[in-house]
């Protein structure tokens, strides 16, 4: 079972709905399908370190979003490209 938030700030109140789905049986499969069901058009989509795959990205891309992700230390060569890049 998953969680999303869709939070909406297009007018002066912040606006929250709570989804919860039953999409697969691990993040990295479920978030794919989660993208699907949202227009992320122009959107920010923030994901956890689980998320930061590179086929996650591509979809998030591909409907015009925007995107932030987490990095960890086990990603080792993402993770010092993003340090050397903020340093």
């Amino acid at each position: 079972m998953y969680q999303l938030q869709q939070l909406a700030s297009s007018t002066p109140v912040l606006q929250c709905r709570t989804y919860y789905l039953n999409l697969g049986s691990n993040e990295i499969t479920a978030i794919p399908k989660l993208l699907k069901l949202l227009d992320v058009k122009d959107c920010l989509i923030s994901i956890d370190a689980m998320g930061c795959q590179k086929e996650i990205v591509k979809s998030i891309l591909k409907g015009k979003g925007n995107y932030l992700l987490a990095v960890k230390g086990n990603q080792e060569r993402l993770y010092k490209a993003v340090k050397e890049a903020l340093s």
